[in-house]
């Protein structure tokens, strides 16, 4: 068993996620190219693979449990199929020496109310998990992966606030918060404070990661990052920079440049 390396999970026949996977193993490799790589799927995928695992589901979020529970690695960073790698991310597996799990904070806090956990707990974003292959997380992940199946009939009972519950009652594990920087949800506001890692999302219309990551990489550990609805703002408020489409960004200094009309004061 290598000790380290990175894992993917896609399944279906949706070729959208597995050119994605093939992107993003792609942009892992060109800044970590020494990194085993290893991916779990129903079909075969040929790209930047060390290992492929079998697995045969059709629920993309069983998909993930089941793929990381078969790692081949004693340190394991899951990334979903819609991540950009932008810059090494060996600082997380530096994480797994000493704790179980690390996880950034889900954007939205939490989506689903669970009554047995409180609001101070919040859900952990799923695109972006180091792990260490020990019973204690195996445990951790069947638990996950039964929680998951008993919260299906609810509303919104995608992967994270089954998490959520396991991870708050799993007092035995050592989890860990990853900053954003290493998974950075950029289709929400957002804020980065240094080098963005790790970009998460489906970029939309003619934005590409390229765009994003020339647009956020001014962030620098004195000067913090804001953004929203496509642009970049530094710790003053001034704009300096964006990741919109060009027919966006043209439409944008057009209602700048052009005096509303018709509108009633206040309104």
């Amino acid at each position: 068993m290598a000790n380290r390396g990175v894992l993917y999970v896609v399944v279906g026949s949706n070729e959208i996620y597995a050119n994605a996977v093939v992107r993003s193993a792609i942009s892992l490799r060109r800044v970590m190219p020494e990194i085993a790589v290893a991916i779990a799927s129903d079909q075969r995928i040929d790209g930047p693979f060390d290992e492929h695992i079998s697995i045969e589901e059709t629920d993309g979020f069983r998909a993930k449990i089941l793929g990381m529970q078969q790692t081949p690695f004693q340190q394991t960073v899951f990334l979903d199929a819609d991540t950009f790698v932008l810059a090494g991310i060996g600082d997380v597996f530096d994480l797994l020496d000493g704790h179980d799990i690390a996880l950034a904070h889900a954007q939205g806090r939490v989506s689903l109310v669970l009554d047995d956990v409180p609001a101070s707990f919040p859900e952990f974003n799923t695109g972006v998990i180091a792990f260490r292959n020990t019973p204690p997380v195996q445990s951790a992940l069947d638990e996950w992966l039964a929680e998951y199946g008993a919260m299906l009939p609810r509303p919104k009972t995608q992967d994270q606030p089954s998490l959520r519950r396991v991870l708050y009652r799993r007092t035995d594990l050592r989890v860990v918060t990853l900053t954003s920087e290493f998974n950075r949800r950029f289709d929400v506001p957002g804020y980065f404070y240094g080098q963005v890692r790790v970009l998460h999302g489906w970029p939309r219309h003619e934005i590409t990661y390229e765009m994003i990551a020339e647009a956020m990489s001014g962030g620098q550990p004195d000067n913090p990052m804001a953004f929203a609805g496509g642009r970049v703002f530094d710790r003053s408020g001034e704009q300096v920079a964006d990741f919109l489409p060009p027919y966006a960004r043209a439409r944008r200094i057009a209602r700048r440049a052009v005096p509303l009309r018709g509108r009633r004061r206040g309104r």
